[in-house]
């Protein structure tokens, strides 16, 4: 049994203490000491919600600490590309693809996510949202002719209790208009992998450290690691 870890979680919580240890005994007191049957209803209510409210603390704190344990990891050594795709209606679309992406669910659960690249330029913080459509020449258009391809992830994307998802996601950035990322520089952006876990409804933003953006074919390219 760990009735001893139980009563640490009680103590540590000032909240949890205020109701459990310290006020149960004043309460229970009140309720057996007090003359009127109201008086022992009132101290009787009082000492049932006083162990509702403490035992709730202690059950929110491990609760949140599992969802923290089992929320999916991202993983993404590959580094990602800037490309711009001429559609057959004449408009510009500029992407970022993403390589190398494994997700992996922790859980015993199914996980459904959902995916964005976050990208922070001082105050401004801009979402990008994944493309779902297919872009089969998505690495000539990137000038990555010799990278494997890999599967196009789609989201909101399904993983199955305790396995990994790999493959790449492609990040519209715009629509007849140019972002500009290439032309502010590394320096002035922070990236992110945004991940929100649809179950639980809890978001993690994944940093990305920026390290070179230039190509030696020409264009630009977003390398980056984990910080």
């Amino acid at each position: 049994m760990y009735i001893r870890e139980f009563l640490m979680r009680y103590i540590a919580d000032w909240l949890t203490l205020l109701c459990g240890p310290l006020a149960l005994p004043l309460t229970a007191y009140g309720a057996l000491a007090s003359s009127t049957a109201y008086n022992r209803l009132l101290f009787t209510a009082l000492l049932v919600s006083c162990l509702i409210v403490a035992s709730y603390r202690v059950w929110e704190k491990e609760f949140v600490r599992t969802l923290e344990a089992e929320f999916p990891i991202v993983q993404y050594p590959g580094g990602g590309t800037e490309f711009v795709r001429q559609l057959d209606n004449g408009a510009t679309v500029e992407y970022v693809a993403a390589r190398d992406l494994t997700l992996t669910n922790r859980s015993d659960m199914p996980a459904s996510v959902l995916m964005y690249l976050q990208i922070a330029r001082g105050p401004v913080h801009l979402m990008f949202s994944p493309e779902n459509d297919p872009i089969s020449n998505w690495r000539e258009l990137a000038g990555l002719r010799d990278t494997p391809n890999s599967t196009q992830l789609t989201f909101p994307l399904s993983i199955r209790p305790r396995t990994s998802v790999g493959g790449h996601a492609i990040f519209l950035l715009s629509r007849n208009m140019r972002y500009g990322v290439a032309a502010q520089g590394a320096v002035s952006d922070e990236w992110f992998i945004y991940i929100k876990h649809l179950q639980t409804g809890q978001n993690r933003t994944f940093p990305i450290n920026v390290v070179d953006r230039a190509r030696s074919n020409g264009g630009w390219e977003v390398v980056y690691a984990r910080a």
